[in-house]
């Protein structure tokens, strides 16, 4: 097979069915003579190498925990003060960066870690679900939220990963208004009892200053009657 593709008139590939020089040379027997074995030739070829080194780098990589960071030029002049807009818009959609999160926006714009979901939202979930994991309590509190979510809904609705969960556009903001309902009820129930604790030490204070102001008085008026006594 690859003496077939090296004989081909196409020259890309022929040319990557081909031995390389340094196989041809490895392929020579102590004689001078070619090696027959067969397969070798299929394994030195371009190709072949190429396929070998990629199979190698694959390896290597799938051994680390790499993290790939996709570069953007700013600007063509290589200037490190200058933001060409345009430039970067085009790369990005070249990039196929835009049709992602134009896609993902579409689909699910919104998304939350299920433990940072389960914190901000607990104080509007049922009792029952409080105590839950955060993928039960997240599917708890939408289905209540949305009642048709059990039905053909429930994909279009909202999405519960391993670790994050993803809303449909326009539900995030449903919880936040009952959560902004649920805070406001607590805030005017701290502010009201505030309110009682001041209005309580107020008249604490003033009965206390009647108290204090009838004993001083009272005080006055022993004392009076006493020098009176002294001077009959």
């Amino acid at each position: 097979m690859v003496q077939l593709l090296s004989g081909s008139h196409n020259k890309v590939i022929s040319g990557i069915s081909t031995p390389t020089q340094a196989s041809k040379r490895s392929s020579r027997g102590k004689n001078g003579k070619e090696d027959r074995q067969k397969g070798s030739l299929a394994g030195n070829t371009i190709a072949g190498a190429f396929c070998k080194q990629l199979s190698e780098l694959m390896l290597t990589i799938n051994k680390t925990s790499s993290q790939y960071v996709r570069c953007i030029k700013p600007n063509a002049n290589k200037s490190a003060a200058e933001f060409d807009r345009l430039m970067i818009v085009e790369q990005l959609r070249c990039a196929g960066v835009i049709a992602a999160i134009r896609i993902s926006r579409a689909a699910f714009p919104n998304r939350l870690p299920l433990v940072e979901f389960q914190q901000r939202f607990q104080i509007i979930c049922p009792s029952a679900l409080r105590d839950a994991e955060p993928s039960e309590m997240v599917a708890g509190l939408l289905k209540e939220l949305v009642p048709d979510i059990a039905t053909s809904m429930q994909n279009t609705k909202f999405a519960v990963g391993s670790t994050k969960v993803y809303f449909s556009s326009g539900l995030l903001q449903r919880l936040e208004d009952r959560r902004n309902v649920i805070l406001k009820d607590h805030a005017i129930l701290v502010q009201k009892y505030c309110m009682a604790t001041c209005i309580a030490s107020a008249s604490c204070a003033s009965v206390m200053l009647q108290l204090r102001s009838s004993l001083g008085r009272a005080v006055a008026s022993r004392r009076d009657v006493t020098v009176l006594c002294a001077l009959e």
